[in-house]
Formats: C-alpha cells, sequence, structure tokens
C-alpha cells in the first residue's frame, strides 16, 4: 500500500501543478490583453507595493493590540520601550507620506507616457507568456546581490558624521522599531536605499515584470518584518538581525548579512552610538 502511494500521487500532483500554471496564465493573459504595458507596470506596481506593507504592518501593529501577553513574550526589546500609539501614526505617515510621493511622481510619468511620451518603454519587460520559474529565481538572485552591495555601502555611508545628521538621522528616531517605521525616513534616503537597490537588478536585467514583483513583494514584506520587533515570520535571517542595528547602531547595515560578515560589522566591537 505504502509503496504504491507516491507512484499513484506523482500524477496528481503533476496535473494540480498543471492545471494552476494553466489558470495563472490565464489570469496574466487576461491582465495582458487588457492593459497597456504602461497601465501594468504603474497600477500593478503600486498594487504589489502597498499591499505587501500594509498587510503585514496593519498585522503586526493588531498582535500589539490585541494579543499584548504574546506580544510581550516574542517583542525582541523589552515591552517598556515600545514605541506609544502616537508614535506608531507617526511612523505610519512618515511612511505613507514617503510611499505617496514616489507614486505621485510615477503617476507623473505615467500621465505623460499616456500622452504619447516615451514611445510605450516600460523599465521591465511586459510579456504574454509568464516568467519560468527558472528566470524568477535566477531574477531572484541577481537583484538580491544587488540588492546587498547598494543598500550595505549606502546605509553605511549614511552613517558618517557628516551625512548622517541630514538623510539618516529621522530613521532612528525609533531605537526601537514598528512595523510602519519601516518607511519612515528622508525622502533622500527612501529614494536611494529603500527604492533604487530594490528595483535596480531587474531594470538591469530588463527582466520580466512579474518576476520583477516577486522580489518586490518579497523586499517590501522583508522591510517591515525587519521592522516589526518580532521574533518570528522572517527570512533569511531573524529579525533581530535589523532590530540591533537600531538598538546598537554600528551593527547590521547590509540585508542579508554577507558583506556585514565580509567588513566584520555583523557584530558590536563597543557600546558606545557614534556614526562609523
Amino acid at each position: 500500500m505504502n509503496s504504491t502511494t507516491p507512484t499513484t500521487a506523482a500524477p496528481l500532483l503533476s496535473d494540480l501543478h498543471a492545471l494552476s500554471t494553466a489558470k495563472l496564465q490565464s489570469f496574466w493573459h487576461s491582465i495582458y490583453t487588457t492593459y497597456t504595458p504602461t497601465q501594468i507596470e504603474f497600477f500593478g506596481s503600486q498594487a504589489v507595493q502597498y499591499t505587501f506593507f500594509l498587510l503585514p504592518a496593519f498585522f503586526y501593529t493588531l498582535l500589539d493590540l490585541l494579543f499584548p501577553a504574546f506580544s510581550a513574550r516574542h517583542k525582541i526589546q523589552g515591552a517598556k520601550r515600545q514605541p506609544t500609539g502616537r508614535e506608531i501614526v507617526k511612523a505610519a505617515k512618515g511612511s505613507l507620506g514617503n510611499m505617496g510621493i514616489v507614486t505621485a511622481l510615477l503617476a507623473g510619468k505615467f500621465w505623460w507616457e499616456q500622452q504619447g511620451g516615451g514611445g510605450g518603454r516600460t523599465m521591465f519587460r511586459i510579456e504574454e507568456e509568464l516568467p519560468t520559474v527558472r528566470e524568477v529565481l535566477g531574477g531572484f538572485m541577481f537583484a538580491a546581490a544587488v540588492r546587498e552591495v547598494t543598500f550595505y555601502y549606502l546605509h553605511r555611508a549614511f552613517h558618517h558624521p557628516r551625512l548622517y545628521p541630514h538623510i539618516h538621522k529621522l530613521h532612528h528616531t525609533f531605537p526601537v522599531p514598528t512595523a510602519f517605521a519601516a518607511e519612515y525616513c528622508t525622502l533622500t534616503e527612501h529614494a536611494f536605499a529603500n527604492v533604487l537597490p530594490v528595483i535596480l537588478g531587474h531594470i538591469i536585467l530588463h527582466s520580466h515584470i512579474v518576476s520583477a514583483w516577486v522580489y518586490i513583494a518579497h523586499e517590501v514584506f522583508h522591510a517591515v518584518a525587519d521592522h516589526s520587533g518580532y521574533d518570528f515570520f522572517k527570512l533569511p535571517h531573524p529579525t533581530k538581525w535589523h532590530d540591533a542595528h537600531h538598538e546598537r547602531f554600528r551593527v547590521s547595515y547590509g540585508v542579508y548579512g554577507v558583506l556585514d560578515w565580509v567588513h566584520g560589522t555583523h557584530k558590536v566591537r563597543d557600546k558606545k552610538k557614534k556614526a562609523l
């Protein structure tokens, strides 16, 4: 009985995979044939960004409000240090303000394109066929490498004494981070550290837009989880990795920890909080 189960299950799994792939392709085909490439890029990208920011941010915040005992057990830093409700609202306004400004700028670009500007060119490839799994995974790995390099060195540069007060200090007004503070920073930091490193790899590759959306969704969720203050739901490393940066200041500059390990910034060398 047990020996034949894998044999009978394999065709079923294969059929389910083929059916789900066909449904996804059909859904994408309806989008592709209904909207223009510039409409797909603008509206789809905004939907991905706001969905994967707002849903997890509200989830983590509601945990604080509805399940305080559970929250206290899983918060990385002590309950007495957690941000107040007013501070969380402030963080949400700041983050959504930055996102809104970027959306407004892209909306201007979209309007210009709708008037015939730009020749219909898009940042990402928009084709009738969905990308293969191989393309999605390959693009993900390349984008992750680009993100790690660009974010690490930009982030560390923003901690330089001449730059820190003007660019990065605002973000560090939350020594105990909260989910809604993921994008709470100056507009300069948001553009060069939050937005550009995430999309640059896929722009270089001129990836299929769905491949880019997969990575963008991961990274937006990644940022929210990093700032949630909780010790779960986080890959590729625990949330405490970035939480330690907010608490100790001169560690964990990168996204994935690779360049922190290379440069020795993966651990605290002293307890003084100063730039670099």
